[in-house]
């Protein structure tokens, strides 16, 4: 677990160091060479370094243990934290439009060739560092990690439309500088809101995929004494989960005996799935309604 945070710490880090240098050089390039898009994505790749440092205080808090305020730990954090990465892109989405806009309107002079080495400095910083943002999301299952390296990527698309920019600006075709910088704006827009409704499924406890509801069942149904498994319920916490299940066990069996059933339900699904953090199992009797309902579900009532 510690080994987890400190790798997607290690990874935001990385994102904060390698977005400045890189905002920096991308910004002088702008101003020398006169290429709103350019400047424009200068801007962006400073946003890339919010989203990293958002990311890295999110990561930091969901690694507190739970305490009394905070019963079941505090992994939402990771998820907020990706949340506050979304509306922060879309609100500079927005100002990069009036930008580019406002540089339409007065068109800059001619752009200097020079502005292609902010792409290629694009090319050589963010792709490994997409690449690497994304293992260890994937890795160590962050949602604020995974849009950190999605940022990464993003940088790196929108490269594509400024080399555009400024071919067609070396050409003759003035226009095109401030028309992609919109289209980078765009690009960020929709970013942040498609990492926005990922968070904010997670934040909600959207229902989780069948596969693993299934999973659980059939960790649960492996321990014995147990006769049906219904009724489960899965809260995400962003990289990790809560489960709530009910197991029907024999009626013949003592109360102690099905306490310990219920026991080793627990520790088996919270081991053998490493997403799942706790589960709390509530035991019921294996009387004629639940025999009714598990006939229902697998022989289809015949």
């Amino acid at each position: 677990m510690k080994d987890r945070f400190k790798k997607g710490e290690e990874a935001s880090l990385i994102g904060v160091a390698g977005n400045l240098v890189l905002t920096a050089l991308k910004l002088f390039i702008g101003i020398v060479s006169g290429s709103t898009a350019v400047t424009a994505d200068a801007i962006h790749t400073f946003s890339d370094v919010l989203v990293s440092i958002i990311t890295f205080i999110g990561i930091r808090i969901s690694k507190k243990p739970a305490d009394k305020e905070h019963p079941y730990g505090h992994y939402d954090a990771e998820a907020i934290a990706g949340l506050f990465s979304s509306i922060a892109l879309v609100l500079l989405g927005f100002e990069l439009i009036k930008y580019a806009y406002i540089a339409f309107l007065n068109p800059a002079h001619e752009v200097r060739y020079t502005a292609i080495y902010a792409v290629i400095l694009t090319f050589i910083f963010k792709e490994p560092m997409a690449r690497y943002t994304l293992r260890v999301a994937r890795e160590i299952k962050s949602p604020a990690l995974e849009a950190d390296g999605q940022n990464h990527r993003s940088d790196i698309y929108s490269s594509f439309a400024v080399l555009i920019a400024i071919i067609g600006s070396l050409l003759g075709f003035t226009f095109l500088d401030p028309v992609v910088g919109i289209a980078i704006a765009i690009i960020i827009l929709w970013i942040g809101i498609k990492i926005g409704m990922r968070n904010t499924n997670i934040l909600m406890g959207r229902v989780p995929s069948e596969k693993f509801v299934k999973l659980i069942e059939s960790r649960a149904k492996s321990i014995k004494g147990v006769a049906y498994v219904h009724n489960v319920k899965v809260h995400s916490l962003g990289a990790f989960t809560n489960v709530e299940l009910h197991v029907c066990v024999s009626e013949d069996i003592s109360l102690a005996d099905a306490h310990g059933i219920a026991h080793m339900v627990q520790k088996e699904i919270v081991a053998s799935i490493p997403e799942v953090v706790s589960a709390l199992v509530h035991v019921e009797p294996l009387d004629r309604h639940h025999r009714e309902m598990h006939k229902e579900i697998h022989h289809g009532g015949k």
